[in-house]
Parts: C-alpha cells; structure tokens; sequence
C-alpha cells in the first residue's frame, strides 16, 4: 500500500472502490420498495432447495410490489422529487458482484453488523442446528423457547422488510426453512487443515476413511456410469434390446419383476 495525501491507496493506485469496480463488486442505493421486491424473490428462487407450498407462493406473489411504471404516477413523482433529502432514510445500500446481487446483500442491507444477537449466541444456535438438525432446532427455539421468527432470522444474517416480518406463521415458517436449508448447505472449513501436507498428513494417520463418489469414478477402469454420452443408458437405448420406453426404467421394480434379465 502506498499513501496519497495522507490517504493509503492500494499499490496499483487505484482506491479501494475502483479496485472493487475492478473485481466486479458495485455497491449501489435501491428503494425499500425495491428491497422488498428482490427479498421475495430470493424466497421464490429458494423453493429450489425447499419445499414451497401454494398457500406460501400466493402469499408472497400478493405481497410483490407492483412495476415502477404502474405503480408511479405524476403526484408521486413530483412528491419524490420535493422529498430528496430524505433519501438516505428512504432508500438501502446493496452490493453486486459480477452482475449479481449477493444473497446476504438482500437481506442485510447497509452491511449492519449489529443484529442484536452475540456472537456467542450466534454460534450457539448455529451449533444446534447442526448437530441436532432442523426439527430439533425448530421444537426448541421457536416452540420451547417462544422467540419469534423475525428475530430468529437475525442470527441467520437475515432482516426481514416489515411487509415480510408480519406475515402468517406459515409463510415465515416457509423463511426459517430457507435460512436453516442455506445454513446447513455451508460447511465449515477446519482451521488446523490449510496445505496439501495437512491433507496427506491427515491420510496418514487416520485408521478409516470414507470416500464418497459418484459412478464416473468407475469410467476410466471401463465400467461406464449412467447419463454420459457413452453411458449404461445410452448404450441400453442404442442397443435396443430390452422393450424400455425409457432407459432407467431397468431400476423400476415392476419391470423388474417382468423382465429382471435386463438388469
């Protein structure tokens, strides 16, 4: 680092926002109309990974916001246009990077660090979700303990709009799943393990280990897996030796107990 008018500066001269610039980090204001917006749709984009009822969706769907262009007309505008100082308490600071807004950006506007949660009572929960699992979790924090789950949310990193933190039990059951579901995915790196020598030292001395792989480890010794180009499905379909309307139906059980020479 190099300084420049007292200021330090990076050593390609550069300030640390145009270095961010450079490494596709933006960080830019949107309204709280348009938080509210980018929050739901994270929840919909999630029932990817968790289970999404109707009731939940409709639920959600009613509570979007309407498009700028149908929701904005002339005494709106002019009333924003008179309000400009009050911008900053009317608007949030979000980041992007490489054209796509962080998860964590979404819901943890203006990067607030105080959530009103300790660290230690962060780790406490988190450990218990991960030991434990999620119906644990959920019987003791949100049934035994009573907390509401607006306020469980925080210590996941999660600040609900207040259109969403009102919303039925069901609906913010639906944003526990999400956070408990996002938290779990994340594995947590293992501090005393950080070169390829820990790695073979940890081989060395371990008297058991569990490998788990998925069937293109077989490929190379000629035991072909199953969707690949040249795999068992493809070949069964090429072949066309076995009445299959589709490939995989050799594991159905039915077809199985009619024909099991195919398997």
């Amino acid at each position: 680092m190099s300084s420049t008018n007292g200021r330090a500066q990076p050593e390609s001269g550069l300030s640390d926002e145009a270095e961010d610039i450079m490494d596709g980090i933006v960080t830019f204001r949107i309204s709280k109309r348009e938080l509210l917006s980018l929050q739901i749709r994270a929840f919909l984009d999630a029932s990817d990974e968790v289970d999404l009822t109707t009731e939940v969706a409709d639920d959600l769907l009613q509570t979007m916001p309407p498009d700028d262009e149908n929701a904005e007309n002339e005494e709106e505008q002019n009333v924003q246009n008179d309000e400009d100082e009050d911008e900053d308490m009317d608007s949030v600071e979000i980041t992007a990077k490489d054209g796509e807004i962080a998860f964590s950006s979404v819901f943890n506007p203006n990067n607030a660090a105080d959530n009103g949660w300790t660290k230690q009572e962060v780790r406490q929960i988190l450990h218990h979700l991960k030991e434990r699992g999620t119906r644990s979790f959920v019987a003791e924090y949100v049934a035994r303990r009573n907390i509401p789950i607006p306020r469980l949310l925080q210590a996941f990193g999660l600040e609900l709009c207040p259109e969403l933190s009102n919303k039925p039990i069901q609906t913010l059951m639906y944003f526990l799943e999400v956070a408990m579901s996002l938290q779990l995915r994340k594995r947590e790196k293992l501090s005393q393990h950080n070169t390829v020598e820990d790695a073979e030292n940890l081989i060395a001395n371990s008297r058991k280990i569990l490998v788990l792989t998925g069937a293109g480890i077989s490929v190379s010794c000629g035991i072909p897996d199953f969707r690949s180009r040249d795999g068992l499905y493809a070949k069964l379909k090429e072949k066309g030796e076995y009445d299959l309307d589709d490939p995989q139906q050799m594991f159905d059980i039915t077809y199985f107990r009619e024909n099991p020479a195919v398997f």
